[in-house]
């Protein structure tokens, strides 16, 4: 089972045809609530993937809807804290019709989160343990508890306000990933920030870093480890609604990984997930497994869709 660490949200996701400006007024021509944040998309996209996973974290007094919307896609909520004092997070979406967003987000409960409370967790039963819009030190604490003795793969996307809060906190943790996720933008200040002039050199000092995987929108991903660097191109779709494909590529490129494809493949497949999403409506949007494979098999990739078919499920 796989362990997702992270904010928890309500999506108010508002369609428009241009975005806002100040003191203007713009029509809404679609307006959807659903279920998101950073942990749970990635939650629910390995879930939707075939495997399955926990999510850890807070949500309101009114978070009794959210919990339910999890559990309807699989997702194993057991873990999730339920705070009294506080509204649940939520995040409103505002997307125009070339797909860009404007977000405006109230942390509301994601802010009791906090790494002590990491201690509740029996993390020995876990295969993978992801970290998405959290502090570096919830991978210290994470850390303590598992170190290298568990065979359990810890991977974290700290997202654009932490990497620029904390970059070089993110710098001191290396030693401690198997995977650091950022996008361009936060992978170009995280490098500018801690004067980083040879990113081999990161991977001679972090010696269990596996990868740094780079998020680059249209133009695809990157999996940087040492001198090697392996560039993936993007799927060329049409965007209805970017929210969420970031960890919905999380997740598709994790599994993939963890269910022992190439670096390659599994770029393969997460860029091929994302761009699925980016077609739907929703953070959540992501592809099943037979969704994901007929997407890989019209674009000519039959070798990758047939693995994906015979991939472990359950990953117990």
């Amino acid at each position: 089972m796989f362990l997702s660490i992270g904010n928890i949200n309500f999506d108010y996701l508002i369609f428009t045809k241009e975005p806002p400006v100040i003191d203007g007024r713009i029509e809404a021509r679609n307006f959807v609530i659903e279920s998101g944040g950073s942990a749970c998309n990635f939650a629910v996209t390995i879930t939707k993937l075939g495997g399955k996973c926990r999510v850890f974290g807070c949500v309101g007094r009114d978070g009794d809807w959210l919990i339910k919307r999890l559990k309807e896609k699989k997702v194993e909520a057991s873990e999730i804290i339920k705070v009294a004092e506080r509204e649940s997070g939520k995040v409103f979406v505002i997307i125009d019709l070339k797909g860009h967003r404007t977000m405006i987000a109230y942390k509301g409960a994601n802010e009791l989160l906090k790494p002590e409370l990491i201690k509740k967790l029996n993390l020995e039963k876990y295969v993978h343990v992801h970290v998405s819009s959290r502090e570096p030190c919830f991978i210290n604490e994470i850390y303590m508890r598992i170190g290298d003795k568990h065979n359990i793969t810890l991977s974290y996307d700290p997202g654009w306000t932490i990497v620029k809060r904390e970059s070089g906190e993110i710098l001191n943790i290396l030693d401690k990933l198997d995977f650091l996720l950022m996008n361009r933008r936060e992978f170009g200040y995280f490098i500018k920030t801690n004067n980083i002039t040879d990113i081999t050199k990161l991977f001679s000092k972090f010696q269990k870093l596996k990868f740094i995987l780079v998020k680059e929108g249209e133009k695809g991903a990157k999996a940087i480890h040492g001198k090697k660097i392996i560039n993936v191109p993007a799927f060329k779709v049409s965007v209805v609604d970017t929210t969420g494909a970031g960890d919905v590529f999380n997740a598709a490129t994790i599994f993939s990984l963890k269910n022992g494809f190439s670096i390659k493949e599994a770029l393969i497949v997460g860029n091929a997930a994302a761009a699925f999403k980016i077609t739907k409506v929703g953070a959540q949007a992501a592809p099943s497994t037979m969704e994901l494979c007929n997407f890989l098999k019209e674009r000519g990739f039959e070798r990758i869709a047939l693995k994906i078919q015979n991939w472990r499920l359950g990953n117990d």
